[in-house]
């Protein structure tokens, strides 16, 4: 194994707008959750991009309806380097794919750290494919209601 020629080089969270729903009650096991999730590019040299993700988990419809345990919108950036050895066929998909995986690795704990101080179930944000042609995550998940 040997390090990768594309590497992060600093990430940090720019904003969360995270709100626990006081009245929200559910009788059922499992809650169904809805995010989607969004990434930008913004080419900062030759060699070097910051990828920014926005993220949202159940809507704010959902919040404002009684039908969310939670809403949240958080938004990280990375900050991607590479060598001149990638094409840059690889890069730009490095950094639609890889990029924001890595910073949704970061925003799942956090998310599930918010939960679980918030005195509900750590929510465990599932792993997403970035690899789609716009680049948009977009799904369902299911949280374990314990």
């Amino acid at each position: 194994m040997k390090e990768s020629l594309f590497q992060m080089k600093t990430q940090r969270i720019l904003s969360i707008d995270y709100q626990v729903n006081p009245i929200f009650s559910s009788n059922e096991k499992e809650i169904i959750a809805t995010f989607s999730g969004e990434s930008k590019t913004t080419f900062t040299g030759k060699n070097s991009a910051v990828v920014q993700l926005t993220m949202k988990v159940f809507s704010k419809e959902e919040y404002d309806g009684n039908r969310a345990p939670f809403y949240v919108v958080m938004v990280s950036e990375g900050v991607f380097i590479w060598n001149d050895k990638i094409p840059i066929e690889l890069v730009s998909k490095l950094l639609n794919s890889n990029a924001p995986a890595v910073l949704l690795s970061f925003q799942r704990s956090i998310l599930s750290q918010l939960t679980a101080f918030s005195n509900l179930p750590a929510f465990v944000l599932p792993l997403l494919n970035f690899s789609d042609e716009k680049n948009a995550a977009a799904d369902s998940s299911k949280a374990d209601d314990k």
